[in-house]
């Protein structure tokens, strides 16, 4: 049996430490299987450095062109269906690869909706071929549009999950998500895999606070967009713009900036943008940054990220840093595996005043920060790759 995992839509930089992190969890979940990835050249040699020796000697590169955005609405009709014509060619040759064992798994890690129909439409050909492919936060559509281009998306993922396929199944990165699209009669049970987000975690000493100088640094991770409510962290330091003078907080946002975002960027949160609209700043600054953090916020309503898995938030788990966010389920399931990780709020107000305490050192809630910071990484020790692979496994074979 040979796994075949493909990403058809990642640059170079994009989805790398996810896809290496999943190309892991099937190596667990299948260790005499040889892994196939099909996947842009510079691509597969960013994911490639997440890998040990003996990972890379199991993996089996199959290089595809990488895909490159285009200007002009002439030039864009014309990608995309070069792109579908080359994906349709790339996952025809896959599935008479797989058809030849009987028994190779189809693992798509990223691609985009037309490619995914176009799947569907082969499994119709080869219906003995089992078909998985990773559902992304785009699906998120369904439930939620800004403007055009979240409305094709909308109407293709609609689609997608309307389209019946034998033997195919979509597989969800949380465990929040499954429930809805389910009770919505999205999806039927048996056509969904869900599993934690995969995640390379390191080896880390929980961080403390008891002693470290002032002042506190609070940070917002990740992509700063208003679509994550991120735009947020500039009221939230206006809020707290006197604890700010008075040398007790810090704030910082580590990652680009959307350009929907920048007209609310005021001068009480720092960036490493240069100044950039939309300017990303790189790996290696993104993880020295969050390294010196004390507490990340979030700001997800009630209703977003649910069918989204954050990144951002296992950079956050990965150096066991506490977390200030509103309420959210993905949070609270958080909360509800491993036991207090940070202060999830009713509103700003609400995390103004806890900041607000931790910047004046207040006890009761300084006491709790060594707690927080090691229950996150007893998420990590729980839910490294060993768990999610057997957790994988046994869904696929159920």
């Amino acid at each position: 049996m040979m796994i075949h995992v493909v990403d058809t839509n990642s640059a170079e930089h994009t989805h790398v430490v996810f896809n290496a992190s999943m190309i892991q969890v099937l190596m667990s979940a299948y260790p005499v299987s040889p892994i196939a990835f099909y996947a842009g050249g510079p691509h597969q040699i960013q994911v490639a450095k997440y890998l040990s020796t003996e990972e890379k000697e199991r993996l089996r590169l199959y290089p595809i062109e990488e895909k490159k955005p285009v200007s002009g609405k002439l030039r864009k009709a014309f990608k995309v269906i070069s792109n579908l014509i080359s994906d349709g060619l790339l996952f025809w040759r896959i599935f008479s690869r797989a058809k030849k064992t009987g028994s190779d798994k189809i693992i798509v890690l990223k691609a985009h909706p037309t490619s995914i129909l176009l799947i569907k439409a082969l499994k119709r050909i080869y219906t003995r071929v089992e078909a998985m492919v990773v559902v992304h936060g785009e699906i998120e559509f369904i439930y939620f549009t800004d403007n055009a281009w979240e409305r094709e998306m909308a109407y293709l993922y609609k689609r997608i999950v309307r389209t019946p396929a034998p033997n195919f199944r979509y597989i969800l990165l949380n465990k929040i998500s499954k429930s809805k699209l389910v009770l919505d009669q999205h999806l039927k049970p048996h056509e969904i895999i869900e599993i934690d987000h995969p995640y390379p975690y390191s080896k880390t000493i929980p961080t403390k606070i008891s002693h470290a100088p002032l002042p506190v640094t609070i940070a917002q991770v990740g992509g700063l967009s208003i679509r994550k409510n991120a735009h947020q962290v500039y009221s939230l330091a206006q809020l707290l713009s006197g604890p700010i003078a008075a040398g007790q907080l810090r704030f910082v946002s580590i990652g680009s900036i959307d350009e929907d975002a920048a007209p609310y960027r005021n001068t009480l949160v720092s960036d490493f943008t240069n100044g950039k609209k939309g300017g990303y700043i790189s790996r290696q600054t993104f993880v020295e940054e969050v390294r010196k953090i004390d507490y990340a916020v979030f700001f997800y309503g009630p209703e977003q990220y649910i069918f989204r898995a954050s990144g951002s938030v296992m950079d956050v788990i990965d150096f066991t840093k506490p977390i200030i966010a509103l309420r959210h389920p993905f949070f609270e399931y958080l909360t509800n595996q491993v036991g207090n990780i940070g202060f999830l709020c009713a509103d700003l107000g609400e995390m103004a005043e806890i900041l607000s305490r931790i910047g004046k050192r207040d006890t009761e809630v300084i006491s709790k920060y060594d707690e927080q910071s090691a229950n996150l990484d007893k998420f990590k020790q729980m839910y490294g790759t060993e768990f999610i692979a057997n957790d994988f496994k046994q869904q696929v074979s159920g």
